[in-house]
């Protein structure tokens, strides 16, 4: 695989509109790339991007190393997308079978797995069809690959309990959460996995979950079947979870209100280590950068991409995006320069080979303004003549 250093993007992020969207910081500029090159129109909301994974994630699925990458659409194709040449022509998987939408998926060597909300977990050898290799149950909400091991994944959702996955033997989960104890009034206690991830250093043996009552809960598969450690953040569903690589302790959560706050298990009483502001709606995705430490990006309903330091409460960079961003990827690449006075501009040739396939995104809300009848100014505004009437004589009462 060539170094990433050649790449032109620092992360991707794929929207609601079916488009990837490179971006360059610290300038914060914008290369769309349409995943339908077939299509007349730009906006294609039945292939929006829901998952977006790289084709080498067995080294680390939540950063790119290659510039080939994986997009699982709505309409239940996969898109195999070389981000370093504009030429090259879309490769495309089909996933028949199960309901719903994609929540995960992963590179197995030259293999594609990836999962769905009725619970299927698909396999594509290479190019060939999907095989229906094993059910996570319904309500599937995530499904998360290791980070040290390909093999391993994770699964969760609504009334789904955590379970760990190998792929070398997929008939059944190595690992098979067991739900807390009935309350007081011995009433069973709700299940809703809404974000999960791994802790690194662990060899993918611990799991860290996000709920949407508002809980986090550390699992040790190795130990027990219930979670080690939990605590409680704010009132509201959580919807991010990620775990530094530079540091297991340090937790990124985000919720639906767009509260984010940085979090280290090591304190005994559950507080933020710093709350982080900007967040103007629900959060979609927080992710840590895997080679910058203490920098994360979060991306949510306002549309904005944020980045931070975690030195730091306000975001050292906003980038609005015009569309629903739903899923984040970091490159590998560094951020030499926080100023964008100092950001290097391209050579004339690679401008012109990055414009091939990148394309200007229109705002959804042209189409309105387009629909409405215009104002001619020249035609002289209708008046009315207002008269008013006199007030009627009171008559005098004979005596």
């Amino acid at each position: 695989m060539d170094n990433l250093g050649n790449l032109s993007a620092h992360l991707y992020i794929g929207c609601d509109t079916g488009l990837l969207k490179g971006i360059r910081l610290p300038a914060g500029s914008i290369a769309n790339t349409a995943t339908d090159s077939a299509s007349e129109s730009l906006v294609n909301k039945d292939r929006a991007v829901d998952v977006l994974f790289a084709e080498n994630a067995s080294d680390a699925p939540h950063s790119l190393h290659s510039h080939k990458l994986r997009l699982c659409l709505k309409n239940r194709d996969i898109v195999c997308l070389n981000v370093a040449d504009a030429e090259e022509p879309f490769a495309r998987l089909s996933v028949d079978g199960g309901e719903g939408r994609f929540v995960g998926g992963g590179m197995v060597e030259r293999n594609t797995v990836t999962a769905v909300e009725s619970g299927h977990i698909f396999v594509n050898e290479g190019m060939q069809r999907s095989k229906n290799v094993a059910s996570a149950g319904v309500g599937l909400a995530r499904f998360i690959q290791g980070r040290n091991n390909p093999k391993y994944f994770a699964s969760g959702g609504r009334e789904n309990h955590l379970k760990l996955w190998d792929l070398s033997a997929p008939a059944s989960p190595v690992f098979t959460a067991k739900n807390l104890p009935d309350d007081k009034l011995r009433l069973t206690v709700p299940t809703f996995i809404r974000a999960l991830s791994f802790r690194p250093s662990s060899d993918d043996r611990i799991i860290l979950t996000a709920t949407g009552y508002h809980q986090v809960q550390l699992y040790d598969t190795r130990v027990q079947r219930r979670p080690l450690r939990s605590f409680t953040y704010g009132e509201d569903p959580l919807t991010s979870l990620d775990v530094s690589p530079h540091n297991p302790d340090a937790i990124l959560l985000a919720n639906r209100l767009g509260k984010v706050a940085l979090f280290d298990w090591r304190g005994t009483k559950a507080l933020p280590v710093r709350a982080f502001t900007g967040s103007q709606g629900s959060v979609k995705q927080a992710l840590f950068h895997p080679r910058e430490a203490g920098v994360f990006g979060v991306i949510g309903m306002d549309r904005y991409l944020r980045v931070y330091r975690q030195e730091q409460k306000a975001p050292v960079k906003e980038v609005y995006l015009k569309s629903q961003p739903l899923c984040l990827l970091w490159t590998d690449e560094v951020v030499k320069s926080w100023n964008s006075d100092d950001e290097p501009t391209d050579s004339v040739d690679e401008q012109v080979a990055d414009t091939k396939r990148k394309i200007s995104e229109p705002d959804e809300d042209d189409g309105v303004w387009n629909t409405m009848q215009t104002v001619d100014d020249q035609k002289r505004p209708v008046t009315t003549k207002i008269t008013r009437q006199k007030p009627r004589k009171k008559s005098k009462l004979k005596d």
